[in-house]
């Protein structure tokens, strides 16, 4: 079925494995020496990695987003061409097309900040629909009747788990409420407002980060167990 040999994807895995570390450990490295203050992804929108940062580092930070959305896109275009049969190739492309939707999403919420609200809102709405369209379909397609192997079972499995992932923080009631602060109040009466510990919106964000990312590796996966067996 694949015309790539199983090193292929392996090494795309790797790849996107330590791209995605790197950024974690950089982004918090950078983010506590310029702000004193460790990186919560509880309660810290993707933007604020980088916003008021010199130009340097924000080059060096836009670097690393274009570098993840080229491999995304990458793994999603070898995904497509490893297909021959015809009755396969509408259903894969729109897995990859859908993936890729997602990224491209996913990335203008790193440089676009909530005090664009509407813009905000309609790539939030973007990115989970395209996320819940890929990890859906690609769980329905390892489901489907030529994929006879228990290991694509498991795959199609950890997909609907993501898709359970992307459908939980899309309803989550708690994000109507996504903007309010909470209150402190000292002995004189003085009401100070800080920001919650865990910010619903920014949380659901980073946990659907993380399903595309999971996404893309189950992608890999699949390319190699079919290259192995």
């Amino acid at each position: 079925m694949f015309k790539y040999s199983f090193a292929l994807p392996l090494c795309l895995l790797i790849g996107l494995v330590i791209l995605t570390s790197v950024f974690i450990v950089v982004s918090r490295i950078t983010y506590k020496n310029s702000e004193k203050t460790d990186f919560s992804f509880k309660n810290r929108f993707p933007f604020e990695l980088y916003y008021q940062r010199d130009l340097a580092l924000v080059s060096y930070f836009r670097i690393l987003l274009i570098a993840f959305l080229a491999l995304i896109v990458a793994i999603n275009v070898i995904y497509i061409t490893s297909f021959r049969n015809p009755s396969n190739i509408a259903f894969v492309s729109f897995i990859a097309i859908f993936y890729s939707l997602a990224a491209v999403s996913g990335l203008v919420l790193f440089f676009l900040r909530p005090n664009f609200l509407k813009q905000f809102k309609i790539y939030i709405v973007l990115f989970l629909a395209f996320l819940l369209m890929a990890n859906g379909m690609l769980g329905i397609f390892m489901f489907n009747s030529m994929f006879d192997h228990f290991a694509y079972k498991i795959i199609g499995g950890f997909s609907f788990f993501l898709v359970a992932i992307n459908v939980v923080t899309a309803v989550n009631p708690k994000l109507k409420d996504w903007d309010k602060l909470d209150t402190i109040s000292d002995p004189l009466g003085t009401i100070t407002y800080v920001r919650p510990k865990v910010s619903v919106l920014a949380f659901s964000l980073w946990l659907n980060y993380l399903t595309l990312i999971l996404g893309e590796i189950l992608v890999l996966i699949c390319m190699i167990v079919t290259c192995l067996l």
